[in-house]
């Protein structure tokens, strides 16, 4: 299953209050009923009003509201007329740290077109500038369901991109956060530029990747050989776009750092070498 966060909708508090209580977490679901059709959720979070539209014809939707409270714990309702969901959240007004989390989750067949009417972000995922905004005040995206411009890729075909791993995760929400707050100091908020970084441990294997594969790289490996461990860079139009390892983990992350000044695909095979002499 997949899970899409529609809204982290904060009600009497702030994030860094919530840090520091010793609060109560409870989920609620609900699971629409009838087909999987077009249907609307009516909220009273910050988010507004969402319409989801299924791209596939199978499957189920349900929706999920993960609450935490300090006190008294909040009130979450769900209710159905046709295809219209409702749900409101509603914190006790002496709770100082409380918080209501809005998600969907779906099986791994179903696509989602997901349009927040009322705040006007128009999402599969959602789309932020390159501070990470989403053209609403005070709204930031961040995390697996992030879309933004990644200057590092700056003029590539998928400079605006989704990157769904940890390391991102972790680097684009502290970016999130000192903009957020920057703006509240009525600072000018940054860019957020970043090389993705993935690696996996597949039985006695570790899989590392820096960059972004594009389908038309030039691929050429540099370090062992693809029967066993092995390193290779990946290329495009006179630029290097990314490093893959498989058990050589000496080998990748060195080109972090290149990657992120935007070198050339003659500079990533010098580094190459330099790595590999002796």
């Amino acid at each position: 299953m997949s899970r899409t966060i529609l809204s982290a909708s904060i009600l009497f508090t702030t994030t860094m209050i919530l840090a520091g209580c010793d609060l109560q977490t409870e989920t609620f679901n609900y699971k629409p009923t009838g087909s999987l059709a077009p249907v609307k959720i009516v909220t009273n979070l910050d988010i507004g009003d969402v319409e989801v539209r299924p791209t596939t014809a199978s499957g189920t939707v349900s929706i999920v509201a993960e609450a935490q409270w300090a006190a008294k714990k909040p009130s979450v309702k769900f209710s159905q007329t046709g295809t219209t969901l409702y749900v409101t959240a509603d914190c006790a007004e002496e709770d100082i740290a409380c918080r209501v989390d809005l998600s969907l989750t779906v099986p791994p067949q179903v696509a989602l077109d997901i349009r927040a009417e009322e705040s006007n972000i128009a999402v599969s995922g959602l789309d932020g500038d390159a501070t990470l905004n989403t053209g609403v005040p005070g709204v930031y995206a961040a995390g697996d369901c992030a879309r933004w411009p990644n200057g590092v890729f700056a003029g590539f075909d998928d400079e605006e991109m989704r990157v769904e791993h940890w390391t991102n995760a972790a680097e684009q929400g502290a970016a999130a956060a000192r903009n957020l707050l920057a703006v509240a100091r009525g600072e000018a908020p940054e860019p957020y530029a970043s090389v993705p970084f993935f690696w996996s441990d597949q039985f006695d294997s570790r899989i590392q990747f820096v960059g972004r594969a594009h389908g038309g790289d030039d691929v050429h490996v540099f370090a062992g050989n693809t029967d066993g461990a092995f390193a290779a860079l990946y290329g495009y139009e006179g630029r290097l776009r990314g490093v893959l390892g498989v058990s050589m983990p000496r080998m990748v992350m060195p080109f972090r750092a290149l990657l992120s000044a935007g070198a050339t695909w003659d500079e990533a095979l010098e580094k190459a070498a330099a790595l590999t002499a002796g």
